[in-house]
């Protein structure tokens, strides 16, 4: 449903196999506001205001959400007789593929250091990840002795997964994201704007509210924090938050 200054719009969507509505392009330009005011999204107590009138380019950060969950919640089936990564001196299997023996379905794209195999994008053999791990790739690594990504591995890091949901062209360190980013405040922090220091960053999905400062940040990111070295959906608390810096995409 879209409201508008003098009316409402209702759409009827259609479901992927994962029961999230698709929303394309064409939809998302009808979405901005007529007269700017701010788009709200609610979901119990998570709360997110985002104002279109601070982000003269809304369709950057909705349409990189989207891709965000599509990396985080994508199903896949792991097979470790041929995709395990190997224990070597520069690689080392995601902890929560490591020790699995048969094949089973897989939710999210493992993390993989150096990576930036996303739906779309790719740094490896493939297209994406599926078509990577379809061609030999092993799926995940998360050890971090080399600058680069281990060859034969497939799989995304925090850095890859921004880069890649942002449709950034290329695969952006933490180190140069802030070629494509901009400083903001905790206070204008909105939806889809990344929290980034040396070696890490994530995105914001939403808020959770305090009664003063938020509590902490619902995010998307590729992490080893947690259970599951992958993409996936996330928590951080507002002290944990405050070791990172607060950026928003570039006009």
């Amino acid at each position: 449903m879209i409201t508008k200054k003098n009316s409402v719009e209702i759409f009827e969507l259609p479901f992927t196999n994962e029961k999230k509505t698709n929303i394309d392009k064409q939809l998302l330009k009808k979405i901005q506001p007529e007269d700017k005011q701010n788009i709200a999204f609610f979901d119990e107590e998570k709360l997110e205001i985002r104002s279109s009138k601070a982000k003269a380019q809304a369709n950057d950060w909705y349409t990189a959400l989207q891709r965000a969950e599509e990396m985080t919640y994508i199903s896949w089936d792991y097979n470790p007789k041929k995709m395990k990564t190997s224990s070597t001196k520069n690689t080392t299997p995601p902890d929560h593929l490591a020790k699995v023996s048969k094949t089973v379905e897989e939710q999210g794209i493992p993390y993989n250091w150096g990576g930036y195999d996303g739906v779309d994008t790719s740094n490896s053999s493939g297209k994406n990840f599926k078509d990577s791990i379809s061609k030999g790739d092993t799926a995940g690594n998360v050890n971090t002795n080399l600058d680069y990504r281990s060859s034969g591995t497939a799989g995304i890091d925090c850095s890859g997964f921004i880069s890649s949901a942002y449709e950034l062209g290329d695969k952006f360190g933490t180190s140069n994201l802030t070629k494509k980013f901009k400083k903001t405040s905790w206070y204008d922090f909105q939806a889809g704007d990344i929290g980034l220091r040396k070696g890490h960053v994530w995105m914001l999905e939403s808020v959770k509210k305090g009664s003063d400062n938020p509590k902490g940040f619902y995010t998307y990111e590729a992490t080893t924090d947690g259970t599951g070295d992958k993409a996936k959906s996330y928590y951080r608390s507002w002290d944990d938050a405050q070791s990172y810096t607060p950026y928003t995409i570039k006009e």
